[in-house]
């Protein structure tokens, strides 16, 4: 958290790989229209999915590069389609760890949180 923003100011989400930027992870305050770098991911990703579990944000699959001039978002032109997954303590040490991976690689997709779990 920004020690020099009030409670009402942190409030914000994350913004996390992209097209144009496929290892940054970033928190984008709304109140004040600021962004703070975090660190970056440890898979280059767009086009995955993210949630966030307590103080941890878990984020999976996407695509590792894609062609940037397709507008139609296919499986053919992700290269290559990722089944990696990470997790960032955003309490303890700020930095991403690798976790298990997924069983077949997904882009585009989406998840919840459920109680405790993603």
């Amino acid at each position: 958290m920004d020690a020099k923003l009030n409670s009402k100011q942190q409030k914000g989400f994350l913004i996390i790989g992209g097209v144009n930027s496929l290892w940054n992870c970033a928190k984008y305050y709304v109140a004040t229209k600021r962004r703070t770098f975090l660190p970056q991911l440890n898979s280059a990703r767009c086009y995955s999915t993210a949630a966030k579990v307590g103080d941890h944000v878990y984020v999976a699959g996407g695509c590792a590069s894609v062609d940037e001039a397709d507008i139609n978002i296919q499986r053919q032109h992700c290269d290559p389609p990722v089944k990696t997954c990470e997790m960032l303590d955003l309490k303890e040490n700020n930095t991403w760890v690798d976790t298990a991976e997924m069983l077949e690689s997904r882009i585009l997709a989406a998840s919840t949180v459920v109680g405790s779990m993603f």
